[in-house]
Order: C-alpha cells, then structure tokens, then sequence
C-alpha cells in the first residue's frame, strides 16, 4: 500500500514542486502526517476489514512521504545549503540523519519492550503498547510544521493557497485537460483542450490557459479568453485579460471585456472605465456592459449623459441596457425614447428588460411572461390580468374592474388590440402608484397601447410587470 500510494503520487507532486514550490508541497505532507497516526489508532483491531483499512492508510501514507521527501529534498537543495557550501553542509546533514535515525529505531524498540503489557481504552481510543509512538509521531511531525513554517522561500505560493488549487472546480479532470494540453498536435486539439480547461473551473489549469493566450493561433486564444471567463477570480488572469483590453487585438479586446465582466472580480473596474474612452465602439459597448454587471454605479451618470447624444445603434442599446442593470431611475425617459425608435426586436426586448430593471429586481417574472406571451399571447396576458385583478378585486371600483375583465375577455379571444387598448384604459383609471417609476412605466405603456395596439409585445411586457407592482 505504502509503494503504491508513493507510486501513484510521485509525478504529480514533482509537478506541483516545480510549479509552486517546495515548502507548500512540503508542509502539506507534513500536515497528512500528523493526521494519518490517527487513522492507526481509530482502526479496528482483528476484524475483516482491518486490512482493507490498513492498505488505505498505507497507501496516503505512501503519499505523503513522497509529499514530504520531494518537498523537503527540493527546499534543502534549491533554497536551504548555499552551493558554495554544499559539500561541508550536506557532510553534517547527512551524518545528522543517518545518527538519528539509528537511535530512533533503538529508543523506538525500548519504548515498544517498556509499554509491552500497556493495555485499555481511553475514551475512543484503544492502548496498546503503540499508542505512545503513534503519540509521539504526532507531537514532533506538529514540532516540525511550527520550524519549517519559519523558513524562508521567497515567491512560492502559502500552504493554504496551495490547498485550495485542489478544493476549486474538478481537479482530476484538471489533470486530464493538463496532460491532453501538452499532448495536442494541431489547432483543433488545442482549442478543444482549451475549452476543456476552462469547463473544469480549477487553478491548477491557470498557467497553462495564460500561455494559450499568447499561442501565434488567433483560434486559440479566443478559446481561451472564454475558457479564463468560466474560471473563479485569479489574479493572473484578471491582470491578463486587462492587458488584453488595452491591446491592439479588438476582436480579442471586445471579448475580455466581456470576460472580465463575467469573472466578476473589482480589479477589473479601472481597465473597463478607461475602456470607455477606447476609440472603438464594440469596446466601448462590453466595457459598459461589464461595468454594469459589476455593480459600478459610478458610471451611470456619464452613460446617461453619452446615451443621450449617441447615434450608434449598438452603443445606445449598450448604454441603456447597462443603465437598466444599475438601476438608474434617472435614465427612465431616455429609456423609452430609445425604445420608441428601436426596430430591431431583440434590441427592443433587451429595452424593456432594462426599464423593468430599473423599477423591480424580479427580471425572472418578466423573461417567464415573454416566453408564454410568446407560445400563447392572449391566453398568457388574459391570465395574467384577471389573476391581478382578483388578487385587488376589494381594492377597486366596480368599474374598473369591469374594464379589467373586459380586457382579459378580449385576450382570451385573441382579439389582441382591443384587448391591449381596453387594458390602457382600465390602467389610466388605477389611482397612480407611490413609486414614481412604477407609475412613469405604466403611464408609458398605456399611452403606447392606446396609440398603437398589440403592435410592439415589449409594451404589452411592461404593461403587465407594471400592473404587478401597482397597489
């Protein structure tokens, strides 16, 4: 067990020694160490599991004297015994070893002859003659994480950083991906690898996904920005993907911006406010999109203001939609306008997601009304609006529920023009909401159907979302 363990682990720790040092690598085996004496104490004695039991511990115990040997070997050679000195240095360290290491297996076999009749059970424990090793192996591999702790090892990564490589996304999955990266023969390969990376969502893969973005490939590199997009927030790649922003790539530079906005980490905001300024529209458009999905209320005045005189299509459904995302209440009537002159309707649905944004943060109602309203218009809307007006039905006027049902009537029938121009008229007639928003959506929307009809769906989208906030 304890060859198989160390077998299966030698690989993988030289690898993690060379990528992240050797007192991480070190002192995690250390800490198994402590833990693993427990496992002999707590086994069960003389049963038929014993043994399976015992090759498992065996086997981390391979494990971790591979952890420990390979760290602590590499941390004495690499940064401990200056090579000027290696030969009188490694003359006593070795000595050293070889010296204590015969006593302890003579003090070890005295201990064992003293404590031959020691028997009984503390608490959970079993006493056997063993237990004051096990004890004692506990206490000084604890002595010896306190001392290496001490030493010095400039720019590897601390203990519990290193933990954690291992405790974010999939790492054996990682470790595939890794092995299949260097094993790739063409651009194919390489930018399915790179996907692959991405999806395990694990650090372990960090180094390699920062030098797939400077592979010659151009296919390569925009796998990886959106491989680094599904990763958690790494500093490294924050800091790549923002060089990237302020490249000369603006394909690549468009989707980093996206990506770093994805990501989610603070860091980001300086290079995406300065991307505002880019003279590049499509940067200009992800930086405040990202920026909006970061939370940056700061900038919400200056793209009111830019949204205000911009012609480009594409730059004002950005701007509107990333004033939606940070609620800007202000931004309302500049919202509508664009909605008014917008023909494309995909844009002008992600208009009507950011006016309702900007008055409720329950967007999820709304993109599950547009679907039904889509499947089934008039049943959706006829629903949707005698379900409201039971709900207040103590709370309006005879009449005006009467128009509300009148209104569900026509939708139900799929006459959806007098249905929607009924609903206008019933909503004028709703005492104005106390939120000046919810009241400013519904006066917009009714005037919009009164005008128009079942035309434009977004209106009747909003109608509706507004209808539940009122009252």
């Amino acid at each position: 067990g304890t060859v198989m363990g160390g077998i299966s682990a030698t690989y993988l720790v030289g690898w993690a020694s060379d990528r992240y040092g050797s007192k991480p690598v070190m002192l995690t085996g250390l800490c198994a160490r402590a833990l693993l004496p427990l496992g002999w104490l707590l086994m069960p004695r003389q049963t038929d599991a014993s043994l399976v039991i015992a090759l498992v511990i065996a086997f981390l115990w391979g494990i971790t004297d591979v952890f420990w040997g390979i760290g602590a070997a590499r941390l004495l050679f690499v940064t401990v015994v200056p090579p000027a000195k290696k030969a009188s240095y490694m003359a006593v360290y070795y000595s050293a070893v070889g010296i204590i290491g015969g006593m302890t297996q003579i003090v070890s076999g005295s201990v064992l002859d003293a404590t031959a009749n020691v028997s009984g059970h503390f608490l959970f424990l079993q006493i056997d003659p063993f237990t004051p090793l096990f004890v004692v192996a506990i206490v000084l591999t604890v002595v010896a994480i306190v001392l290496f702790r001490g030493v010095q090892s400039g720019g590897e990564v601390s203990v519990t950083e290193f933990a954690s490589l291992f405790m974010h996304g999939n790492p054996l999955s990682a470790f595939g991906s890794l092995i299949s990266y260097h094993r790739a023969r063409d651009e194919r390969s390489t930018v399915v690898v790179t996907e692959r990376m991405g999806q395990t969502k694990s650090r372990l893969t960090v180094d390699e996904l920062l030098e797939t973005l400077q592979d010659p490939r151009f296919n390569v590199r925009f796998e990886a920005v959106i491989s680094i997009a599904r990763m958690g927030s790494d500093p490294r790649l924050i800091e790549a993907l923002c060089s990237m922003v302020d490249g000369t790539e603006i394909s690549l530079s468009v989707i980093a911006a996206w990506a770093l906005g994805r990501m989610g980490d603070a860091a980001a905001l300086p290079t995406l406010r300065k991307g505002l300024e880019s003279p590049y529209r499509s940067i200009r458009a992800h930086c405040a999109r990202s920026l909006a999905t970061l939370g940056d209320e700061t900038v919400a005045p200056m793209l009111l203001e830019w949204l205000k005189l911009e012609t480009d299509k594409g730059l004002r459904i950005a701007y509107a939609s990333a004033l939606g995302r940070l609620r800007c209440k202000g931004a309302l009537p500049t919202l509508f306008e664009v909605l008014k002159t917008t023909d494309n309707e995909g844009a002008r649905m992600e208009l009507a997601l950011a006016i309702v944004r900007v008055v409720d943060d329950d967007e999820q109602h709304v993109i599950n009304m547009i679907r039904h309203l889509r499947l089934d218009e008039g049943t959706t809307a006829s629903q949707a609006i005698t379900i409201w007006r039971r709900k207040h039905e103590r709370s309006l006027a005879p009449e005006v529920r009467a128009e509300f049902d009148l209104s569900a009537d026509y939708c139900a029938r799929d006459q959806m023009d007098e249905g929607v121009r009924q609903l206008s008229v019933a909503l004028k007639a709703l005492p104005p909401p106390e939120d000046a928003a919810i009241a400013e959506v519904l006066n917009e929307s009714a005037a919009y159907l009164t005008a128009h009809g079942a035309e434009r769906l977004e209106y009747l989208v909003l109608a509706l979302h507004a209808l539940q906030l009122s009252i």
